[in-house]
């Protein structure tokens, strides 16, 4: 994704891979949709299997809509989340304000910079926790058979699932322990926690939703192609308005892990 506003300090290294995640995860705001009526039934929901290429042009055109649905509601939730994440900035700068001031540049601090952003990352999706499972749930009942999306669709719903229950430590804790120990290698439960999140959201993962809109876009009927590149279009201006609210939040909270020196 581009830079957004307020570009993070050099020496830090967020994963902007979780800005996408995060994405993703906030997408799930069409349940409110639905609640509030938004979002009309579709026959791909429920009863028996289809088949065939009507059945999956059905289903396919409900998980996109369902996408856009996430994308349209998006905004509603963005001054809780930056409040959840104002609370981790908050926090650290109470608690444990240059936790990382001290600790050596190479590839444990890269890694215990991955975790510290995530924490705030989770922290911004909060809101959307509940959102987020509904959805889940609502996207494994699309009907589309055993078919390559199919497998695609569960998948994604059953990693969505693992990643709303992931718990991670508060934002001192990681640190703490690491300075602790003399900034050596990392302590076992951070490499626990990492091994975790690598599994969901970085190379470990084995679905996204740019990976199904790329299956329903290259095994779709030609029919749905204006709806993918809709949805396409839509993810990245929701893309753009995390990072633009996320970012200048990131910079402080770095700023306030590193200590000014660092920045």
């Amino acid at each position: 994704m581009g830079a957004g506003l307020g570009a993070p300090p050099a020496r830090p290294r967020p994963s902007w891979q979780t800005a996408a995640r995060m994405r993703k995860r906030v997408g799930a705001l069409l349940v409110l949709a639905a609640l509030a009526g938004l979002v009309p039934a579709s026959a791909a929901l429920a009863g028996p299997a289809v088949a065939g290429a009507a059945g999956q042009e059905r289903a396919a055109r409900a998980f996109l809509e369902a996408e856009l649905r996430f994308e349209d509601v998006f905004p509603a939730g963005l001054s809780q989340a930056r409040a959840e994440a104002d609370a981790v900035v908050a926090r650290v700068s109470g608690e444990c304000p240059g936790a990382l001031a001290h600790a050596p540049v190479g590839n444990a601090l890269d890694r215990m910079q991955t975790l510290e952003v995530d924490e705030l990352v989770f922290a911004f999706v909060l809101p959307y926790d509940t959102a987020a499972l509904e959805f889940a749930a609502t996207v494994s009942r699309l009907r589309f058979g055993e078919s390559r999306i199919g497998r695609a669709v569960r998948e994604l719903a059953r990693e969505d699932r693992l990643e709303v229950d992931l718990r991670l430590p508060s934002a001192c804790a990681a640190p703490q322990q690491w300075a602790a120990a003399g900034f050596g290698a990392l302590p076992a439960t951070v490499l626990s926690q990492l091994h975790a999140l690598d599994r969901l959201t970085g190379a470990g993962r084995r679905v996204s939703l740019a990976s199904v809109v790329g299956l329903i876009a290259a095994h779709g009927p030609p029919a749905i192609r204006p709806l993918v590149a809709r949805v396409r279009r839509q993810i990245h201006r929701t893309a753009t308005l995390v990072e633009r609210n996320l970012n200048p939040i990131l910079v402080r909270f770095l700023r306030a892990l590193d200590g000014p020196g660092h920045v």
